[in-house]
């Protein structure tokens, strides 16, 4: 009887918070902004935030991977094109920016109910 008021109350509370709940991962408008790295090679770096892993340029080759989603696209010609990929504070997260791209920008957007 308890444990079923429990989970009665629970649901109604999670139900009346649920946009809120989903708002919080929702991004941030202050980016953590690297060095972008153009050498065609895959570089490995560390998130510092729950949020996104971003990647955008002109460029023939953008591929981003979190060891378990991949995005990207390779072509012939530099196109402007930017991916992204949901992270974890700490995990590692992999990409890859030909040597023909321009305008190049690398970088986090933490998420509203990021508490790192």
């Amino acid at each position: 009887m308890l444990k079923s008021l429990i989970q009665f109350f629970a649901e109604k509370f999670l139900l009346s918070r649920s946009d809120w709940i989903s708002y919080q991962s929702n991004p941030t408008s202050t980016a953590i902004h690297l060095t972008p790295v153009q050498t065609g090679e895959w570089v490995t770096v560390i998130s510092p935030c729950n949020g996104w892993f971003c990647v955008k340029a002109a460029a023939s080759n953008i591929l981003l991977s979190n060891g378990e989603l991949w995005q990207g696209i390779h072509q012939d010609t530099p196109h402007f094109k930017g991916f992204s990929l949901p992270v974890s504070k700490g995990w590692a997260i992999a990409y890859q920016l030909s040597t023909d791209a321009t305008g190049a920008f690398v970088f986090f957007v933490s998420s509203i109910g990021n508490r790192s």
